[in-house]
């Protein structure tokens, strides 16, 4: 388990069964003062990815298949939404039926 810096953002460094995780804590230097409460969080989805858990944080989130659903409703008059859905249909192939993470941008 560590903490490094890279660029200007903190990384979080995670061994479990000799399997390495790195993740983002999404936190610049200078905010160090969220660090601690946001490494807690990782850790805690580190964990639960890696023993196949429900992630705490991915609770609310959409999966795969249903972002794939409202994006045909909300772009129903795209022009290239039949290609569009090829290659979601395509990643959800490849990648499964994962929960994605949203992170609004302000």
């Amino acid at each position: 388990m560590g903490v490094y810096l890279r660029g200007r953002y903190y990384w979080y460094k995670r061994m479990i069964d000799g399997i390495c995780y790195y993740r983002s804590l999404k936190v610049k230097k200078g905010q160090e003062s969220m660090l601690s409460a946001r490494m807690d969080q990782v850790d805690e989805e580190i964990a639960a990815e890696h023993f196949g858990l429900p992630s705490p944080a991915s609770r609310g989130s959409l999966t795969l298949a249903e972002f794939i659903e409202i994006y045909k409703k909300r772009k129903f008059g795209k022009g290239s939404l039949e290609r569009d859905i090829q290659r979601l249909a395509l990643a959800l192939g490849v990648m499964g039926n994962k929960r994605l993470m949203f992170h609004l941008i302000r």
